[in-house]
């Protein structure tokens, strides 16, 4: 295995990039910026090819490519190579947008080559691009656009949740229209592991999808559950494990706080995660807290919850019926998480949560038990968690951290 990586973390109008290596001490400053000419720059930037506004995830492909999603300007950047980027380097693809000087929505049609307000972005082994397209609710897949020769303007090339194209968006709002393992409501965050299976957190409807290897050869059996190459999720995570059960969790709670429960998973950002294993990270966003579902698509894993869709380990709160809300103790340790938004597990199996303005890391090996967090990033210590002035060792509102296995890099 390779000895460095590359940490993601992206904040309100830039990409931090940290580079280090799996050691006893870790570089918790930042060594290269994209969307400003440097680190104690923040200038708003709308249009071009080395411009950001609002950027709430990334993704790494396995070739090193990094998409960015850059949520104000409607589209993803492609950069090509992260190991050779430099200050403010400029992106080598746009997606979403005809060219890079353009950053409307099509809204209020949509098209198969728009997006709007998109959220998350993840690949799989194949290199495929996948886009949680929140606005319209719906999630889009691409290609392999590096590979392909991906260019401005081209069409998705599957469409999952809302399929209306060159039509009005669908709306949902307070669990209408009902779920079902066909739609989607407000979608965010993204993972696919690697066989290429595709989770989605649908955070409108209080749950995570699962979409078994979409882009199976041959494009499996339409309808048929488990087969492969279609659009219909196969399996549920939350609103107790049922595809057209609807609860609401937020004001007046209807449902409790258990290992089958989730309220706003990941809320604006993009909370899943994967690790080597197969186990599955989901940042549960109102209840202030991790779920950890042990290697949910293999029941002969060896772990003591494999092979299904309840939670087995939590993170941030005493025990899955806990659900404490935020205050300013609550975020002065390293033990409890006040705001978990995005997710990301290095080669090794380390977790990175991103928790108001501090990213934690938490070391694989003590994932078991009471969850500690082993080093903070964005903050000089654990309990800091002040927004500070734009600097290599400073993040204010982090919301999706990224990991490749070569460089070391944070978007935030």
């Amino acid at each position: 295995m390779n000895s460095s990586f590359a940490r993601f973390a992206v904040v309100a109008i830039t990409v931090a990039i940290f580079t280090t290596a799996f050691a006893s001490t870790a570089d918790q400053t930042a060594d290269r910026v994209l969307g400003q000419i440097g680190f104690t720059q923040n200038t708003l930037n709308f249009g071009g090819p080395n411009a950001l506004n609002g950027p709430s995830s990334a993704a790494v492909d396995g070739q090193g490519n990094l998409y960015v999603v850059d949520q104000g300007n409607n589209r993803v950047l492609g950069f090509a190579g992260a190991a050779s980027f430099l200050n403010g380097a400029s992106a080598t693809l746009v997606i979403g947008q005809p060219d890079f000087y353009s950053n409307r929505p099509a809204y209020p049609t949509i098209t198969p080559s728009s997006l709007n307000q998109p959220m998350a972005a993840a690949t799989d082994p194949a290199g495929n691009l996948y886009v949680s397209d929140f606005g319209d609710n719906r999630v889009v897949e691409y290609d392999a656009p590096f590979a392909s020769g991906y260019t401005a303007g081209e069409p998705a090339s599957i469409i999952f949740g809302n399929t209306s194209s060159n039509g009005n968006s669908t709306g949902c709002t307070n669990g209408q229209p009902m779920p079902t393992p066909d739609n989607l409501c407000d979608p965010t965050g993204l993972a696919s592991d690697g066989q290429g299976n595709l989770f989605v957190t649908d955070s409108g409807y209080n749950r995570v999808l699962l979409y078994l290897n979409p882009k199976a050869p041959g494009g499996g059996t339409p309808g048929v559950p488990g087969s492969g190459g279609d659009t219909t999720a196969d399996l549920v995570f939350g609103q107790n494990n049922s595809f057209t059960r609807f609860v609401t969790c937020t004001t007046n709670p209807q449902q409790p706080t258990t290992a089958s429960s989730l309220c706003i998973p990941d809320g604006w950002t993009g909370g899943l995660a994967l690790d080597p294993a197969g186990d599955l990270f989901v940042a549960d966003v109102y209840n202030a807290r991790v779920l950890k579902y042990d290697t949910p698509l293999n029941p002969d894993s060896g772990e003591p919850g494999a092979g299904d869709t309840v939670a087995d380990l939590v993170i941030g709160q005493n025990g899955f019926t806990s659900a404490a809300q935020c205050s300013k103790r609550r975020r002065e340790s390293a033990s409890v998480l006040c705001e978990p938004q995005g997710l990301a597990v290095d080669p090794i199996g380390n977790l990175y949560i991103s928790d108001a303005n501090r990213v934690l890391e938490f070391d694989h090996l003590r994932l078991k038990g009471t969850q500690i967090a082993q080093r903070v990033y964005g903050q000089k210590t654990f309990s800091s968690y002040l927004c500070g002035l734009p600097a290599a060792n400073s993040l204010c509102s982090p919301l999706l951290p990224a990991v490749d296995g070569a460089e070391a890099i944070i978007r935030a």
